[in-house]
């Protein structure tokens, strides 16, 4: 991300922060799937896949279709294939930090699943929110194995 030059000319200090966002956001979103779904953890890089499409780092992103479209259901789908989700965008408009932003999604949820095998709980009184302009961002949970 430092040798990035997107428009030729580097990225900010305040770009290069900014972006841990959309790494952060999934992270926890992931944490959320997993432990709702956790017959999911057998297979991490599609479930990562999944949580990506079902829960986007941005929430506020509009996502226009190019002809008339019925979606039927929004359910998790881990063995979702093809998963041509848009979460990191498209184009010109592609995510600088995508490929990191997969690894680093993958590690830490493998870690988290062999740290603590088994079912989770988030008790919902003890995860604290906050509202933004692009969506709600999670400031703390409480992670537990049962």
């Amino acid at each position: 991300m430092l040798a990035a030059e997107p428009d030729g000319d580097a990225l900010t200090d305040e770009e290069l922060v900014n972006g841990h966002e959309t790494t952060k956001t999934p992270l926890v979103n992931t944490v959320l799937c997993l432990a709702e779904f956790p017959e999911t953890r057998d297979d991490i890089p599609r479930a990562v896949e999944e949580v990506l499409r079902f829960l986007p780092p941005v929430g506020g992103t509009d996502r226009f279709t190019t002809r008339p479209t019925t979606i039927a259901g929004h359910r998790f789908e881990a063995r979702r294939t093809p998963n041509k989700h848009r979460s990191f965008g498209n184009g010109v408009h592609f995510c600088l930090g995508a490929h990191l932003a997969h690894a680093e999604l993958t590690l830490a949820a493998s870690a988290l699943t062999e740290w603590l095998p088994g079912l989770w709980d988030l008790p919902a009184d003890q995860i604290a929110l906050q509202r933004t302009p692009v969506g709600i961002d999670v400031l703390e949970l409480v992670l537990t194995q049962r």
